[in-house]
């Protein structure tokens, strides 16, 4: 069974998407040290204070971001992808104009998901938010 460059290409995005996702949930979720080890129960207690406090709006725009992000990655991977269409195209000019169209497309992509960005942090800005 051979691999085609669609799956290797599958595979290689699904695998950046585990690493993106596993590092941005690392950050969502706050670490939780016990000061006294012989008394956790009570410790438990305490820290519940310590923990931070998020409302809906801060845990959406949060969750926003990391899907910006990824979808920035995936517009990324599409630039690169037709990159390399085009300079494996070998002069056939459907290649190359397909290359072509992935480039176009995966410019005006991240154009969009950096303005997206920009306008969720922008909004997080707000005294609202804070």
């Amino acid at each position: 069974m051979t691999l085609t460059t669609k799956t290797i290409g599958f595979l290689t995005t699904f695998a950046c998407m585990g690493f993106i996702l596993t590092a941005s949930a690392q950050s969502l979720v706050p670490t939780v040290e016990y000061p006294d080890q012989a008394n956790k129960e009570a410790t438990k207690i305490a820290l519940v204070d310590k923990l931070p406090s998020s409302d809906w709006p801060v845990i959406m725009a949060n969750v926003i971001k990391i899907i910006l992000g990824v979808t920035g990655s995936l517009a990324l991977v599409a630039f690169t992808v037709g990159g390399v269409m085009m300079v494996t195209a070998q002069g056939n000019e459907e290649k190359i104009s397909k290359g072509k169209g992935i480039l176009y497309w995966s410019v005006l992509a991240l154009v969009i998901i950096a303005a997206s960005y920009a306008v969720v942090v922008g909004i997080t800005q707000l005294e609202f938010f804070q």
